[in-house]
C-alpha cells in the first residue's frame, strides 16, 4: 500500500470548488510571474526578491482550504465523534466517511467495517510490516493470532505496541516517570497541533483530533472496573476485567488506532518530545 493509495478521491464537488479557486488564484501568480521575468532581465535584486515573496505568499494561499470556521469545527466535531465510538478513518475508506456522524456503537461499527474486509486488513498489517518504527516480530504475532481467530490475545498485543511508541517518544529523564496510554497521545498530539494547523492539511488535521479522543476511549478510565464499557477498553483487557470475548470488530478498531498511530507520527517525522516540567 503506498503512499499515493492513501490519499481519499476528490469528489466533484470538490474538484469544481478547487478548480475555481485555482483559477482565481493563478491570475496574480501570472502576473507575478510576467514580473519576475522582466525584473530578471533587468537584473533589479530588490525588485527580484519583491516578486519572490510575493510568490511565496499566492502559494500559501493556494495550500489553505477553502473552508469556514464554522466548517471546520463541524468536521473536527465528526471526527471526534467517531473517535467516542473507538474508531479512527480506515485508509480505503472513501472521502468524507467520518463527516456524517453515527446515532450509535453499532452503526459505526457497521459503517466502518465495510472498510475492514479481509483484503483490507491484510494491506494493514504490509503496510506495517514497512514502517520504521515497528517492532516486527510483535507485528507477525498480532497477525498470527488475527489470522487465528485470538482477537483477545492480538489485541492484548496490538495496545502493548501501541503503549510502546507512545512511550518512546519521550526522553528519559532520571527520577521521573514517562506518560503512557491517553495521557502520552494528549501530550504527543497537542505537541503537534501547536505547530500543525488546517492549512499545513486538513485531511491529517482532523485525524489528529479523532486520534485524541479515539485514545481518550480506548483508555478510559474503569472505575475500579465496576461497569463493562460499551467498546473497546485497553484498561479492562489487559486487567483481566473484560467478561466478553474480543471480537473481530473490536480487535480491529485496536489496529485501526495502532496503524493511525504509526502512519501520522511518520509522516509527521515525529522525534523525541521532551517531557513536561
Amino acid at each position: 500500500m503506498s503512499d499515493i493509495k492513501h490519499m481519499k478521491p476528490i469528489s466533484d464537488e470538490e474538484k469544481r470548488e478547487l478548480s475555481e479557486h485555482l483559477s482565481k488564484a493563478l491570475i496574480p501568480l501570472q502576473k507575478t510571474c510576467a514580473t519576475l521575468r522582466e525584473v530578471v532581465l533587468k537584473s533589479s535584486f530588490a525588485e527580484l526578491e519583491e516578486a519572490l515573496l510575493s510568490l511565496g505568499k499566492i502559494a500559501q494561499n493556494l495550500l489553505k482550504p477553502k473552508i469556514s470556521d464554522e466548517e471546520l469545527k463541524k468536521r473536527i466535531s465528526a471526527y471526534e465523534a467517531w473517535g467516542n465510538y473507538g474508531w479512527v478513518e480506515p485508509p480505503d475508506s472513501p472521502p468524507h466517511l467520518f463527516l456524517s456522524i453515527p446515532d450509535n456503537q453499532e452503526t459505526a461499527n457497521s459503517i466502518v467495517m465495510q472498510y475492514c474486509k479481509p483484503h483490507n486488513i491484510e494491506e494493514i498489517f504490509a503496510e506495517l510490516e514497512n514502517q520504521k518504527h515497528v517492532r516486527k516480530s510483535d507485528l507477525r504475532e498480532a497477525k498470527f493470532c488475527f489470522d487465528n481467530k485470538k482477537y483477545k490475545s492480538c489485541a492484548m498485543l496490538l495496545f502493548a505496541m501501541t503503549d510502546g511508541r507512545l512511550i518512546r517518544l519521550f526522553d528519559k529523564i532520571e527520577k521521573k516517570r514517562r506518560p503512557s496510554g491517553k495521557a502520552a497521545a494528549k501530550q504527543i498530539i497537542d505537541h503537534i497541533l501547536l505547530e500543525y494547523s488546517e492549512v499545513n492539511g486538513l485531511s491529517i488535521y482532523l485525524r489528529l483530533h479523532g486520534l485524541l479522543k479515539c485514545t481518550n476511549c480506548v483508555w478510559a478510565f474503569g472505575d475500579d472496573f465496576r461497569m463493562q464499557p460499551s467498546t473497546i477498553n485497553r484498561n479492562y483487557i489487559l486487567h483481566g476485567m473484560r467478561w466478553k470475548n474480543v471480537t473481530r470488530t473490536e480487535c480491529i478498531q485496536a489496529l485501526l488506532l495502532y496503524y493511525e498511530l504509526i502512519v501520522i507520527l511518520d509522516t509527521l517525522h515525529v522525534k523525541k518530545i521532551s517531557m513536561p516540567s
